[in-house]
C-alpha cells in the first residue's frame, strides 16, 4: 500500500526500499527523492523526470560517487560541463553518459583521462585521434592504444616504444614553433 504522507514516507526510506510501490506518490516530491538519494546511488533513476533535471539534486547524487547516478541525470544536464565535471571527479565512468557535445571537450575528456585511461574510450573519434590524451592514457595502460584513433593505432603498431613515439609527435610541432618564433626573433633583430 502507497504511503500517503510524507512523514511516513521520509521515516520508512531505507537503502532498497525507495524502489518500492509504497514510494510512488513522492517520487516527485524533491525532500522525499533528495533523502532516497542519501540513502542510495540508484533513487535519482526512480524519481521524476523533473527532479532527474534538478541540478542540486543531481550534483547531491554524483556525491554517491556512482557513475549510474549520472546516467539517469536529464540531457540538459548531461550536456552541463559544472555538472559533468563534477560527476567526472568523482567517477571518470560518467563521461559515457555525456552528451555528443561534452565528449568533444577537450579539457572535460582530459580531466576524465586523467583519472583513468579508460575513458579515453567515451571520448569523442576527434579526441581519439588527440596525441596527447592518447598519450596520457597509454602512459597509464599501455592497453588505452586500443582506444586511439585508428590512424593512432596503425602507427603505434609499428612502434616498438609507444610512449616515446607519441612524445616526439607532440613534441615536433613545439619545436617547429620555437624555431619559427626564434627565427622571426632575429629578422627582427636585423
Amino acid at each position: 500500500m502507497a504511503y500517503k504522507n510524507k512523514e511516513t514516507a521520509l521515516k520508512n526510506i531505507t537503502k532498497y526500499d525507495f524502489y518500492s510501490k509504497r514510494f510512488d506518490n513522492f517520487r516527485d516530491d524533491r525532500d522525499v527523492v533528495l533523502e532516497a538519494i542519501k540513502k542510495t546511488h540508484w533513487a535519482l533513476s526512480l524519481a521524476s523526470d523533473r527532479l532527474k533535471d534538478d541540478e542540486e539534486l543531481v550534483l547531491e547524487a554524483i556525491k554517491q560517487k556512482h557513475s549510474e547516478t549520472f546516467e539517469s541525470a536529464s540531457d540538459r544536464l548531461k550536456d552541463n560541463e559544472e555538472v559533468v565535471l563534477e560527476a567526472i571527479r568523482h567517477n571518470f565512468n560518467a563521461l559515457s553518459f555525456a552528451s555528443d557535445r561534452i565528449k568533444d571537450d577537450r579539457n572535460i575528456v582530459l580531466e576524465a583521462v586523467k583519472q583513468k585511461y579508460w575513458a579515453l574510450k567515451f571520448a569523442s573519434k576527434r579526441l581519439q585521434d588527440d596525441e596527447e590524451l592518447v598519450l596520457i592514457a597509454i602512459k597509464q595502460n599501455i592497453s588505452a592504444r586500443h582506444f586511439a584513433s585508428e590512424r593512432l593505432q596503425e602507427f603505434l603498431e609499428k612502434e616498438t616504444d609507444e610512449i616515446a613515439a607519441l612524445e616526439a609527435i607532440i613534441a615536433k610541432p613545439m619545436f617547429e614553433q620555437t624555431l619559427k618564433q626564434a627565427t622571426k626573433s632575429k629578422k627582427d633583430r636585423i
